[in-house]
C-alpha cells in the first residue's frame, strides 16, 4: 500500500486514488511534482500535478490522446522512467507510453511501438534503447531530445546509454567508442576527445553536468562542465591506469583506485576537494 504526504499539489495528496493504492503496488517513479505507481497487475496509477505526470495528459495530444494513455497503462507495464516533468512506461510487449510535459512527435511514437528494452532521461528529454541496438530520442532538443547529429551512430550496435541532467552519452560497437549529444557545455559534445574515446571504454559515470569514462586500461577521460567534474587534468597522473570505479555527487567525482586509495575532482564544496581527509583516503 502507499501513504503520501507533503505538498498536496505536488503528489502529497493521493486520497482520490487511495483505493487503487491500498494494495498491490510494486514500485513508484517520480517527477518533480508527480508520482506513478506500478501495480502487480501491470497497471499504473498516477497522481500529483496534472500536466507534469500526475494525469494521463500528453504534451503531444489532446483528450483522445489522454484516453489512449489511460487505456495503455491499464495493463502490461513493466517499468516506468521519469524526467523532471514527464514519464515514459515500457510495456512487456516492448512498446513505450509517454505522458507529461515532454513532447513526443508522431514519428517517434511509431518507433517506440515495439522493441524497447530500457529508457534513460535527462531533465527534459528521453532516450530509448531498443533490442536491435538502436536508440530513439525525444523531448527538449537542448537537453538531448534531438540526436540528429549522431543519428547514424545510434542506428545500431549501441552497447550502453548514460545520462546527466542535460546530455546523453553512449558506448558504441565492439570497439566501445563513445559519442554524446545534448547540451555541449554539460558533456553533449565530446568530439574534442575523439581519439581518447575511440575505443576501450568500459563504463561512463555522470555528475549533473559532466561525464567521466573509465577505460579498459584503468585510465579516465572526463568532459563537460569543467567546474563540475568535466576536467580531471589536475589529477590525471594519479588516475592513469589504476581506476577501479567512480562515484559522483551532483558536481564532483571520486575515483576508487586499484590500491584502495581515492582521488577526487570537480567542485570543491561538492566533494571535489578531499585534501582535508587525504590521509584517510
Amino acid at each position: 500500500s502507499v501513504i503520501a504526504w507533503g505538498d498536496p499539489l505536488r503528489g502529497g495528496d493521493h486520497s482520490k486514488f487511495a483505493d487503487q493504492l491500498s494494495s498491490g503496488v510494486q514500485s513508484i517513479a517520480s517527477t518533480y511534482t508527480a508520482f506513478a505507481a506500478i501495480k502487480d497487475d501491470g497497471s499504473v496509477v498516477m497522481w500529483g500535478r496534472s500536466r507534469e505526470g500526475g494525469s494521463a495528459w500528453q504534451a503531444s495530444g489532446g483528450a483522445d490522446a489522454e484516453q489512449r494513455v489511460h487505456e495503455r497503462l491499464a495493463s502490461g507495464v513493466k517499468a516506468v522512467y521519469s524526467s523532471n516533468y514527464a514519464f515514459a512506461a515500457v510495456k512487456v510487449d516492448g512498446s513505450v507510453v509517454v505522458w507529461g510535459s515532454v513532447f513526443c512527435p508522431q514519428n517517434v511514437e511509431e518507433e517506440l511501438a515495439s522493441g524497447v528494452q530500457s529508457v534513460y532521461s535527462t531533465e527534459s528529454a528521453f532516450a530509448a534503447k531498443k533490442g536491435d541496438g538502436s536508440v530513439v530520442t525525444w523531448g527538449d532538443r537542448e537537453t538531448g531530445g534531438d540526436s540528429s547529429e549522431v543519428h547514424v551512430n545510434l542506428a545500431a550496435d549501441v552497447q550502453a546509454v548514460f545520462a546527466n541532467q542535460r546530455a546523453f552519452a553512449a558506448i558504441i560497437g565492439e570497439r566501445r567508442a563513445v559519442i554524446s549529444w545534448g547540451d555541449e557545455e554539460a558533456g553533449g559534445d565530446c568530439s574534442h576527445l575523439q581519439e581518447e574515446l575511440a575505443s576501450g571504454v568500459q563504463r561512463i559515470y555522470a555528475t549533473s553536468f559532466a561525464f567521466a569514462a573509465v577505460k579498459e586500461d584503468g585510465s579516465v577521460v572526463a568532459w563537460g562542465d569543467r567546474m563540475r567534474g568535466g576536467d580531471c587534468s589536475q589529477v590525471q597522473e594519479q588516475l592513469a591506469g589504476s581506476v577501479h570505479s567512480i562515484c559522483a555527487t551532483g558536481s564532483a567525482f571520486a575515483a576508487l583506485l586499484a590500491d584502495g586509495s581515492v582521488v577526487t575532482w570537480g567542485f570543491g564544496n561538492a566533494g571535489g576537494d578531499s585534501r582535508a581527509v587525504q590521509e584517510q583516503l
